[in-house]
């Protein structure tokens, strides 16, 4: 199971929204207080004093190696500005641009059940299949899509 930590609300400045993956960890993985409201209020936190900064998204069946490839590529054409354009591989290239580029849709695409899990508990487990119709493109291209298939480039 692959646990994504997400941004709960806008970060200011810095451009990053509610629902912007800040990392993806194992199963197991136990955060600090801070990241986790079930570990805030076991160690005798006010739920009041909750800075509400992060949740937790909890993908049976997904494993970090797909988190990693989901978060951090994407596919598309190859164009002329790439790299090895003219090498005779003009067919889709995968690009690492970095995990800020995504955005988990929280309020639009996950069911009303979690959103609320969310909200109240910081926290909600989908399933695999919910994920990918979840991440979204923060940059609005149209011929980006998630994949857990890298190519050899």
């Amino acid at each position: 199971m692959a646990r994504f930590l997400l941004l709960a609300r806008p970060t200011g400045r810095s451009g990053r929204v509610r629902g912007d993956p800040v990392g993806y960890f194992e199963d197991g993985t136990v955060f600090p207080y801070g990241n986790d409201k079930s570990v805030w209020l076991a160690s005798g936190r006010s739920e009041a004093d909750w800075p509400n900064t992060f949740m937790i998204l909890d993908v049976p069946g997904v494993s970090v190696e797909e988190a990693s490839r989901m978060m951090e590529e994407h596919k598309r054409p190859a164009v002329e500005g790439d790299p090895m354009f003219g090498v005779g591989d003009l067919e889709d290239r995968y690009v690492t641009l970095g995990r800020h580029r995504w955005n988990f849709d929280i309020d639009g695409r996950l069911p009303q059940q979690a959103i609320d899990n969310m909200n109240s508990n910081g926290r909600a487990g989908i399933a695999r299949a919910i994920l990918n119709s979840l991440v979204i493109d923060r940059s609005g291209l149209d011929d980006v899509f998630l994949t857990d298939t890298p190519k050899e480039v």
